[in-house]
């Protein structure tokens, strides 16, 4: 399975996972998740640092729900004035299906907000280990030139059990992104060394490097 087929895979698991989450899980347990999470994340990273992520979640949720009409659909209220007893019928029918659509929308709504936060906090995160993996690519890089130089051979072996394992560890944040149940953000770091070995090692072993 090439980068292309992973990503699909994943992608694919993301659409799903927003749509499927909301009908399992209420809006209030979404929420005390989304509030427990963004306390470990104001630990994590200081007041000042937490202030920027959570501006980033509310401007992304801002931009997806509060303007494209579903929070006033998750708002808006039935009509309820009187009429005939098949009126009623209908009225009630309605009410039953607007009590469901907007359990879902809300759920939906505040399932998003938790998957931008999370995003947010994946963004400060790169900021900080971004340096760390640009330094494992140079390191990739430069075993590879030397191996080059020396007369070594690359191992197509290697490359690919490496290149594949990178690609799974990379994509795994949206896991973290989609998961639902309270994750440290203090996972990260872990998973920029994890990520380190199988990358180095992929470049290290490249047929071709362009």
């Amino acid at each position: 399975m090439n980068i292309f087929a992973h990503l699909r895979v994943w992608l694919s698991i993301l659409v799903v996972l927003i749509v499927a989450l909301p009908a399992l899980m209420s809006a209030d347990r979404i929420a005390r998740r989304v509030h427990e999470e963004a306390v470990w994340a104001g630990e994590a990273f200081g007041e000042e640092r937490m202030n920027r992520i959570v501006e980033r979640a509310n401007s992304a949720w801002r931009s997806v729900i509060g303007e494209s009409g579903v929070q006033e659909r998750i708002t808006a209220k039935p009509q309820t004035e009187a009429g005939s007893a098949a009126q009623k019928g209908v009225r009630r029918a309605k009410k039953s299906l607007y009590d469901m659509t907007s359990g879902y929308l809300a759920s939906l709504s505040t399932q998003l907000y938790a998957v931008f936060l999370r995003g947010a906090i994946l963004l400060e995160w790169f900021s900080v280990i971004g340096v760390f993996l640009v330094a494992v690519c140079v390191d990739g890089y430069t075993r590879r030139r030397i191996k080059m130089a020396t007369g070594g051979l690359s191992s197509p072996v290697v490359f690919s059990w490496a290149s594949h394992s990178m690609i799974a560890i990379a994509l795994s944040p949206v896991v973290y992104i989609l998961i639902p149940v309270s994750v440290t953000p203090l996972f990260m770091p872990w998973w920029a060394m994890a990520v380190a070995m199988p990358l180095s090692l992929a470049i290290a072993n490249a047929v071709r490097i362009r």
